[in-house]
């Protein structure tokens, strides 16, 4: 007697958490539309994930120059993407940073700290050397977020 009970209620809690998490492209004015059988940027549920992004200018499609401009444009570009998918910085749970030589560190990390001085939590961050693929490009992100996080101080 009990088993079909308990049957339906698992059912609509599974119902519940799988219906909640579509998966949508996130486009807007501005956000690059890859070439490649790819998408920019996937919202999953309150999820925000980029492929990577480049240090080019989403409005002029230029190149930054210099890895200082460079870094400031791929975190500009994300913070762009983020408030087309209706998130903030806030919301930032983690970043992967690739540059191209690691002597450009520490003029990254300089960057960084500007750019999320006024965030109360920024992000996690990895960053790795390798070799990138467009000619004269130091550097290439690609960000994850949750939208509507709440920072909650120990």
């Amino acid at each position: 007697l009990h088993y079909p009970l308990r049957r339906q209620r698992q059912m609509c809690i599974r119902d519940r958490y799988c219906n909640m998490l579509e998966k949508k492209v996130i486009r807007g004015e501005g956000i690059k539309v890859p070439v490649h059988k790819l998408n920019s940027v996937l919202q999953i549920g309150d999820y925000i994930i980029t492929s990577g992004v480049s240090p080019k200018d989403f409005v002029t499609n230029e190149w930054a120059v210099g890895m200082h401009d460079q870094a400031l444009m791929c975190l500009k570009n994300i913070q762009t993407i983020l408030e087309t998918a209706g998130a903030t910085l806030e919301d930032l749970i983690s970043i992967e940073v690739y540059i191209n030589d690691v002597r450009w560190y520490k003029e990254f990390n300089d960057v960084w700290n500007e750019f999320f001085a006024d965030v109360k939590c920024p992000p996690t961050r990895s960053t790795f050397q390798l070799g990138l693929l467009a000619p004269n490009m130091h550097i290439e992100m690609r960000a994850y977020a949750v939208k509507n996080t709440k920072y909650v101080e120990e």
